[in-house]
């Protein structure tokens, strides 16, 4: 079993492909709520600072594929 995750902003165009820097991957769903993801990826990554810039003000998306499947 493998996760890929693509981060994309609120209309679903894509950012980056996660896949290579997620360390760790920890999914919160609430019932009546926002669902909520944490992602902890290596710091050391090129993207880090860019995806921070690019999702500090906006509710980006988060597609997890299990074994390629949506």
């Amino acid at each position: 079993m493998s996760w890929n995750f693509v981060l994309a902003n609120r209309n679903g165009v894509t950012l980056s492909v996660l896949d290579t820097g997620v360390k760790s991957a920890q999914f919160e769903f609430n019932r009546s709520d926002v669902s909520k993801a944490t992602l902890e990826f290596d710091v050391k990554d090129e993207r880090a600072i860019e995806l921070v810039a690019q999702t500090t003000n906006t509710a980006p998306r988060l597609y997890a594929y299990r074994d390629s499947i949506l």
